[in-house]
């Protein structure tokens, strides 16, 4: 069945909705034969689901439960995300100190290295940039996901 996907919401609370939705949505049924279709697939299902339904009671404070939690908070991750969060923070930050020791110690790499390898010091540097994005990156991250 292919209706308008961006009719759906309205379709789905065709018989909530107010005058202006309806007015709206009638209209667009009109002109639409799928979704007309659709509304009148829905219909049916709503009859034969009330017909099969009829003489069967929800438990009490049913209809409480499920309301509260339809218009409740939303429900809130495991209590583990917020400490597996904390580590990658921990551990970004961690790097970002070891990445800035290694870079601003004076001469800590650099005098270890042979005078023929000028080379090794450029690629140092570009390992501590590399490394200095990637911590950033995880930093960025990990605030973005615990906000």
């Amino acid at each position: 069945m292919n209706f308008c996907t961006e009719w759906e919401d309205l379709l789905l609370r065709y018989q909530e909705l107010d005058p202006v939705e309806r007015d709206l949505i009638d209209r667009h049924l009109t002109r639409c034969p799928e979704c007309r279709l659709f509304l009148e697939t829905i219909e049916e299902i709503d009859v034969d689901l009330a017909t099969a339904l009829t003489g069967v009671e929800p438990a009490p404070g049913f209809q409480t439960r499920v309301m509260a939690r339809r218009s409740g908070p939303q429900r809130l991750p495991a209590p583990w995300i917020s400490e597996v969060l904390d580590g990658i923070g921990w551990l970004s930050l961690l790097g970002l100190a070891t990445t800035l020791i290694s870079y601003f110690a004076p001469g800590w790499l650099t005098a270890r290295l042979p005078p023929a390898w000028p080379e090794l010091e450029m690629l140092n540097r570009a390992g501590v940039i590399l490394m200095l994005a990637a911590v950033a990156y995880g930093v960025r991250s990990w605030s973005g996901l615990r906000s």
